[in-house]
């Protein structure tokens, strides 16, 4: 029995999420995120919301699994 695909994870964009700011201190690299429902400060590990996890933290943005795909977050132009 095959299961049907499932559908794609919806853009990290449209979720609402967007990348405020990024600190470094000693190698331990933290992401400022804003939400409409606030903002968050996160960690590699940490989870951005359900099923979205921070994988990567650099000046170019927020790498995330989410849902099984690689998404970015970057600085807004």
């Amino acid at each position: 029995l095959r299961l049907p695909p499932r559908p794609p994870a919806p853009p990290l964009s449209s979720l609402g999420f967007n990348l405020k700011g990024v600190v470094s201190n000693g190698g331990i690299d933290w992401a400022i995120v804003t939400h409409p429902t606030g903002d968050k400060l996160l960690r590699v590990g940490d989870k951005l919301s359900d099923g979205i996890l921070v994988l990567e933290i650099s000046a170019n943005g927020l790498t995330v699994d989410n849902q099984g795909e690689v998404g970015v977050l970057e600085f807004l132009e």
